[in-house]
């Protein structure tokens, strides 16, 4: 189910959890998530995390995400490309 007009607040909040869920299936106990945290240098995460996490946000969000991650080095960068991804798919 695709939604439309999320907020990038939304959208974070929703990423958030995901990232926390998915940290937390790693065995990694993350505290908080900010906008601003590197996905490697702050979250710990390698290339194949982010395509687990690209998969896991596909599902919670209802799109395909494909490799529009690829480059993506922090939170923002998610929230952003994930924003585009769902407005994109909205049309």
């Amino acid at each position: 189910m695709n939604e439309l007009n999320l907020s990038d607040e939304a959208i974070f909040d929703r990423l958030k959890k995901c990232i926390l869920s998915f940290a937390w299936a790693k065995g990694q106990h993350l505290d908080e998530v900010k906008r601003s945290d590197n996905l490697k240098d702050d979250l710990g995460f390698d290339s194949l995390d982010v395509v687990e996490l690209s998969s896991r946000m596909g599902r919670e969000f209802g799109v395909d995400i494909g490799n529009s991650l690829e480059t993506a080095q922090t939170v923002d960068d998610v929230v952003r490309r994930l924003k585009t991804v769902i407005e994109r798919d909205s049309e």
